[in-house]
């Protein structure tokens, strides 16, 4: 697969739109000059099978927002028998994560993801973060022609 995208497409003033709280304990607020920023994001993967019980998809994916440095994700994952997915994740400038993934059933899927590594600045006050996927594909009818989603 290959994909672009632009999900804030206009550059967008926060302070034009509201009336910003303020904390009351920290007497804090968002800068009314605050802004955001249009982001591009291009990613691509394939999935190579290495044998009828094994698959392996890399992937990458190119962050980018103007006066940001550029950001790479490196992916690889290994799925067993279609039904576990063991992978590892490299995001520049931010850490190193480890995945598992469970098929359940045909339409239900739970993984959890961990930030083993932080490389940033981040480490100074974080130890990694914990992450809980659950997927659930609806109307998977069994009259219709069944393609693997491994995307």
């Amino acid at each position: 697969y290959l994909g672009f995208s632009v999900p804030m497409l206009f550059n967008h003033s926060i302070g034009d739109d509201l009336e910003v709280p303020v904390n009351p304990n920290t007497g804090q607020g968002i800068d009314p000059d605050s802004k955001l920023i249009r982001h591009y994001f291009l990613a691509a993967g394939y999935v190579f099978p290495l044998n009828e019980n094994l698959k392996l998809k890399p992937n990458l994916l190119f962050k980018w927002v103007d006066g940001a440095p550029l950001q790479i994700d490196v992916n690889a994952n290994l799925l067993i028998k279609e039904l576990v997915w063991l992978g590892l994740s490299y995001r520049s400038m931010d850490s190193f994560d480890a995945l598992f993934q469970l098929q359940v059933t045909p339409q239900f899927q739970l993984g959890y993801a961990y930030d083993f590594y932080t490389t940033s600045d981040l480490s100074r006050v974080n130890s990694g973060s914990h992450e809980i996927m659950i997927n659930y594909v609806f109307n998977n009818r069994s009259d219709k022609i069944v393609t693997p989603r491994y995307f």
